[in-house]
């Protein structure tokens, strides 16, 4: 009875807490909707905004991934699964390119999503993201779906977008090798500007064999006459983890 009780006390909390974070989530996509656009290509800034905005939760001793960012992280809460410093550099980067459609793929707990449509949009009016999922981890839809030019699509893969062009490719979903290069081939390789997370990750090599850094690997050595080929590795332990790799097709 002590230990469902203390169950049934933690449930609320947790609720509260996850409450808080999605309520950051709102505040950061406001400050990234109002800010003045002298301050949107300042990197430092938008790494600032995605540190308030905050980190996903991750119990000790996994938390240790964040480096000296774990400090931003939404105590029991959501928040962006990503290095605030690379993140911000990869945003950046896209931004140059003034999309109208990106796609990501691998919605999560969908606030990277967040962020980046927030962002982008104040480059082009008419742009739009789309990220999809096979299941729906996206608690904080409900909350944002309004604000934001956001299409969340649950229960699809990049095989239902084989063969369409976006200006823009995020890849994050399943992280094997298989599944990664299918994504590419459906989706990314057709996108001007293609990118990998988890490239740097020493933390994949536990599940499978690091996909996402093999993959990179190999079509760094294709690809490399045809596009601009862009790492960012920033962390500030100078750890490996996660990491983005960037092609940028050039015309």
């Amino acid at each position: 009875m002590a230990t469902r009780a203390f169950e049934f006390i933690r449930r609320p909390v947790r609720r509260i807490l996850k409450s808080r974070s999605e309520r950051k989530l709102v505040r950061g996509i406001k400050v990234l909707d109002t800010a003045p656009t002298s301050l949107l290509d300042n990197v430092e800034w938008l790494e600032g905004t995605i540190r308030s905005i905050g980190l996903k939760y991750l119990p000790p001793p996994y938390e240790e991934c964040y480096g000296l960012d774990a400090r931003y992280m939404n105590f029991h809460g959501d928040g962006l699964f990503q290095i605030p410093r690379q993140f911000a550099k990869f945003l950046s980067l896209v931004a140059m390119h003034r999309p109208t459609t990106f796609i990501e793929i691998g919605t999560n707990n969908g606030w990277s999503a967040c962020v980046a449509a927030a962002y982008l949009r104040r480059f082009n009016p008419d742009f739009e993201l789309t990220t999809i999922d096979i299941v729906d981890h996206f608690s904080a839809w409900p909350r944002v779906a309004r604000l934001l030019p956001l299409k969340f699509v649950v229960g699809k893969t990049s095989d239902d977008y084989a063969g369409k062009a976006f200006d823009t490719c995020f890849i994050d979903g399943d992280h094997s090798l298989a599944w990664v290069d299918r994504d590419f081939r459906n989706v990314g390789q057709h996108a001007r500007v293609c990118a990998f997370h988890d490239i740097n990750d020493s933390l994949t090599d536990i599940n499978d064999g690091a996909g996402s850094r093999t993959h990179w690997n190999a079509l760094k050595a294709s690809l490399s006459d045809s596009s601009t080929l862009t790492e960012i590795l920033d962390h500030t332990q100078s750890r490996s983890v996660m990491g983005i790799g960037i092609f940028t097709r050039r015309d």
